[in-house]
């Protein structure tokens, strides 16, 4: 008999103890070993979600519902008086009657923002008569004086819908420059002053067709109203809104900027907001694994 010396520890070698001693012993070692593996692969980890990743996720949610859509439709009646708006009551220095007062949209200031017309449909009509006159006008023209603070409009129709943007204070003095849009009508956007009477028409370049137009809004614009421009033979001081018929149906977006929150709905806005903590919760997963 003679004494060896393993590794895993002193025995002697004898017929098979030798083998099943070792075996016994590397499985003992192996069993250790799997089960600091194991230890170490279902402990939590102990690092932190990176800063960076939880303001990219942030940032994500903020882009994402810092420039929001603000749809709206308005109806606009055939009497309404746009050299009224940001008035309290309606005016008619050329007599005739002075209609309604002009319809309104209200938003938030801020530089960028633009005003889009998807659909504008609907006829008036000028003089007691059945309305036939679509939102781009009929011919002869309109050249009309300014009024209240705001600008005169020239153009080659009558009973187009107009449109103006006001600040929140009430329009006085002068006013600004009139706009002539006599053969002038298929730009693809315009930038008006505050208090500068603009032609909508159907909001695209062409008489129900063509591209969209786009209508700036200065920034410190908070209002906008639509209506249309009247007087008597349609120059001069505007007026003679009484015998108007008919109505135009307007839907439009504001868009572009960063409006106050209070733009966007709430049901509209949760699930921006919730598609940001999405990225969050994907990043902090990823860096789990």
């Amino acid at each position: 008999m003679r004494a060896r010396i393993d590794p895993f520890g002193p025995t002697v070698s004898l017929f098979g103890l030798k083998r099943r001693q070792k075996v016994a012993a590397r499985d003992h070692v192996r069993r250790r070993i799997f089960r600091n593996v194991e230890c170490r692969r279902a402990a939590p980890p102990t690092e932190e979600i990176p800063l960076k990743s939880f303001a990219l996720a942030l940032a994500l949610t903020a882009v994402t519902v810092s420039f929001p859509l603000q749809a709206a439709s308005l109806s606009v009646s055939g009497q309404a008086n746009i050299f009224a708006a940001g008035q309290a009551a309606v005016t008619q220095p050329g007599g005739g009657g002075g209609g309604v007062l002009p319809s309104l949209f209200t938003f938030a200031a801020g530089a960028g923002q633009s005003v889009t017309f998807s659909s504008v449909t609907g006829f008036t009509n000028c003089c007691n008569g059945a309305p036939t006159t679509g939102p781009d006008g009929d011919a002869p023209g309109t050249n009309i004086l300014p009024a209240n603070g705001l600008s005169g409009i020239a153009a080659s129709s009558l009973m187009f819908l107009a449109g103006v943007f006001l600040d929140d204070a009430v329009p006085g003095g002068p006013g600004p420059a009139t706009l002539d849009f006599t053969g002038n009508t298929a730009f693809a956007s315009l930038s008006p002053l505050l208090g500068q009477l603009f032609f909508i028409g159907d909001g695209r370049t062409g008489t129900g067709a063509g591209a969209f137009q786009q209508f700036n809004a200065p920034a410190t614009a908070t209002r906008l109203y639509l209506g249309v421009a009247d007087a008597l033979g349609f120059g001069g001081q505007h007026g003679f809104y009484v015998d108007n018929s008919g109505a135009y149906e307007a839907i439009f977006a504001l868009s572009g900027g960063n409006p106050n929150s209070s733009v966007i709905p709430v049901p509209a806005a949760l699930p921006l907001l919730l598609s940001g903590l999405g990225v969050f919760g994907w990043l902090a997963r990823r860096r789990s694994v």
